[in-house]
């Protein structure tokens, strides 16, 4: 019902979500997460609920080369 009284085509910071707001976050999280690639080690990303971790990380790795590169999704033990 939001949606449509938004206008929106799916649900904010959703699955299916193309395209992101990146107010510098965004490109900041994408450099440390190319470095990352580049010096393999661990990395972790903290925020608070709800600002798009997730979301961008979706976003991030669904540009990896999958011959390359395997994204395993586990959702959070909370």
């Amino acid at each position: 019902m939001y949606r449509q009284h938004f206008g929106l085509r799916c649900a904010p910071l959703d699955k299916d979500s193309i395209e992101l707001w990146d107010d510098g976050a965004i490109t900041h999280l994408r450099d440390r997460f190319q470095w990352l690639l580049d010096s393999p080690g661990v990395g972790l990303l903290t925020g608070e609920p709800g600002v798009g971790k997730t979301a961008t990380l979706r976003h991030i790795t669904s540009k990896l080369n999958p011959h390359g590169f395997v994204a395993i999704r586990e959702a959070g033990r909370g």
